[in-house]
C-alpha cells in the first residue's frame, strides 16, 4: 500500500485539472471516435491551445461549493469541490480564466422568462423538481431555470448592471 500512495496522489492531482479542462475547453472526457487517431489530433490540440483568443472563459458556480469539505457525512467525498476550486484558482492566476461565486437566492424560484417569482409545483408530478410559471405556462426543470437565471445574474453583473432586484435580498 506504500508504494500506491504516490501514484494515489498523483491521480488526485491529474483529476483535478481534468476538471478544469473540461469546463473550460467543453470537451468531454472520452471520446471513442478519435481513439484510433489520438497521437495524431493530439499534436493538433496542443498547437490550437497556444494560440491566443479573445475570448476569456467565465465560468459560474453557486455559493453552495463553498464550505463543503467541513461537513464529514457518511459515504459522502466533499473534497473534490475544494480542490476543483483550487484549480480553477490557479487556472485563472495563470491562463486568464474567470471563476466567480454568485449567491444562489430565488434563483430556482423566479422564471428565466419574465424575472417574478410565480413559480409553482407542477400537477402531474411529485416533489418541487418540476415548476410551472403562472404567466405563460411553461414548464421548468427546476436545476435548469436555477443555471439560467445564475447567467443572466452574471452577465447583468458583467455589464454593470447589477444584480436584477428579482434576485436581490430585501432589507
Amino acid at each position: 500500500m506504500a508504494k500506491a500512495f504516490p501514484f494515489l496522489y498523483e491521480g488526485q492531482q491529474r483529476a483535478a485539472e481534468k476538471m478544469v479542462d473540461i469546463l473550460v475547453t467543453g470537451r468531454a472526457k472520452y471520446n471513442k471516435r478519435r481513439r484510433k487517431t489520438k497521437k495524431n489530433k493530439k499534436a493538433a490540440l496542443n498547437a490550437t491551445i497556444n494560440v491566443p483568443t479573445k475570448k476569456t472563459p467565465l465560468i459560474v458556480f453557486g455559493n453552495g461549493i463553498l464550505g463543503k469539505d467541513l461537513m464529514k457525512l457518511k459515504g459522502n467525498r466533499c473534497g473534490v469541490t475544494e480542490k476543483l476550486w483550487k484549480t480553477l484558482k490557479k487556472q485563472e492566476r495563470e491562463n486568464g480564466l474567470i471563476a466567480v461565486i454568485i449567491g444562489e437566492f430565488n434563483t430556482s424560484k423566479a422564471c428565466n422568462n419574465c424575472e417574478k417569482t410565480i413559480l409553482v409545483p407542477a400537477k402531474h408530478t411529485r416533489g418541487n423538481s418540476v415548476l410551472v410559471c403562472k404567466t405563460h405556462n411553461t414548464l421548468w426543470q427546476r436545476d435548469v431555470n436555477a443555471t439560467k437565471n445564475m447567467m443572466s445574474i452574471s452577465l447583468s453583473t458583467w455589464r454593470g448592471n447589477g444584480r436584477p432586484t428579482v434576485f436581490q435580498r430585501s432589507l
